[in-house]
This record gives C-alpha cells, structure tokens and sequence, in this order.
C-alpha cells in the first residue's frame, strides 16, 4: 500500500488555525491599574497634544469601569465609563458630552469599543490592546466630528 502524500502548503495553514483558536480560547488580560500616558511615545497627529494623561481602570471580565483625565496647558478633560465588554450600549462620559458607549473584545488582549455624543456630531472608534507582558496599553483612535475625521495613537504604561 502506497502511504498518502501530504500537502505540505496545508500545514502551514492548519497550525495558524490552530494557534488563532488556542488564543481565541485564552482568558482575556487583565486591564486593571493606573495607566499613565506616554505623550513622547503617542502620536497625535492633528489632534491637540495634551501635556499629561491618566485612566483607572477596574476590569472583571465582562465588567469593565474606567475613569480618565486628560490634562492641557489650561484645562482638563476627563471621561469615563461603566459597564461591560458584550457589545450593548451603556452611557460613558466625554469631553465632548455625555453619549453612550458600546465596547466588544476581538481577542484575549484587544477590545473594540464605539462612542457617539448624545448632541451628534461625534463619534470615536478606538482599538484598545495591552502587550503580552501586561505593562503597555494601546489606543488606536478615529475621530468623526462635524469639523472633520481625525485618527491618532495614545501609548499608556502601567503604573
């Protein structure tokens, strides 16, 4: 009996299948702590540059409640949220008013969230991810606002 020839391209394939649904089935990491904001580090493009920023973070998974403070040359900016990573809306606070705010997870280091201002007029999509050793958090932001679309990228590192 001939044995069966395998097609080595496939394997490739299979593991990354694999390796996906292994990370896909891992428990989410843990966002809790005091973040601290980078500016030298984040990238704000067009928006205005704050010159300090902090978020608390509490997180049992779904449960998600952040508070956060943007501090500028002559004001602050703070923002918040409670309620859970399952995709529903739940109200959040902003500078730019109050609003609601819906956030799902892509994948055990990742979440997606969505906010739109009760007023109109904007709305913010951002991409969250921590780094494997748990010490760095991105945030990847879009900006619709009546004066334009607006993208940049915030860095935190864990306190």
């Amino acid at each position: 009996m001939i044995a069966p020839t395998i097609k080595f391209r496939a394997v490739p394939v299979v593991a990354s299948l694999l390796m996906a649904a292994l990370l896909m089935a891992a428990d989410p990491a843990s966002l809790n702590g005091t973040w601290v904001l980078d500016v030298h580090k984040s990238n704000f493009g067009k928006v205005r540059k704050p010159a300090s920023g902090v978020i608390t973070i509490q997180h049992a998974e779904p449960k998600l409640r952040y508070t956060g403070t943007n501090t500028f040359a002559n004001e602050k900016s703070d923002y918040g949220f409670d309620g859970s990573i399952d995709g529903k809306a739940y109200t959040a606070t902003h500078a730019s008013g109050p609003g609601t705010m819906t956030i799902k997870r892509l994948d055990s280091r990742t979440i997606e969230s969505y906010y739109k201002a009760d007023a109109g007029g904007y709305e913010e999509s951002a991409r969250t991810s921590i780094s494997a050793d748990g010490k760095v958090l991105t945030r990847k932001i879009t900006v619709k606002a009546k004066d334009g679309t607006y993208s940049w990228t915030e860095i935190y590192n864990r306190k």
